[in-house]
């Protein structure tokens, strides 16, 4: 076998590899970009949004805050992830997102004993 010959099948090996291994890391980055939840904080007893309360994936450093109308959206690890819900001045919520892609919130008021 000629040499030139050889190289060209050396090239076409590479070739396929690299396409291989490019397919796979493009399937891993698709599997990998989680679930995302949108929804609204609200305060109890009304329909105003609360902005800047903080919405946290529990157990992880991934979180967002509320925009001026209480609006959020947050790309947690999968839809079996759980969300935490923190507001000055009101109680912390934790809720399950159970593959939910809109979670609206109602946080009360922690008031002083």
């Amino acid at each position: 076998m000629s040499t030139k010959l050889k190289l060209h099948k050396m090239k076409q090996y590479i070739y396929k590899f690299l396409m291989l291994a490019l397919l796979v890391i493009t399937a891993e980055s698709i599997h990998a970009q989680g679930f995302t939840v949108i929804g609204t904080v609200t305060e109890e007893g009304s329909t105003m949004g609360i902005p800047g309360a903080t919405v946290v994936e529990k157990g992880t450093l991934n979180g967002t805050i509320t925009d001026f109308d209480g609006n959020y959206s947050i790309d947690v690890a999968n839809g079996n992830a759980t969300l935490e819900f923190a507001y000055v001045g009101y109680e912390t919520q934790t809720i399950d997102v159970a593959e939910r892609a809109l979670i609206n919130v109602v946080l009360s008021y922690n008031l002083p004993n």
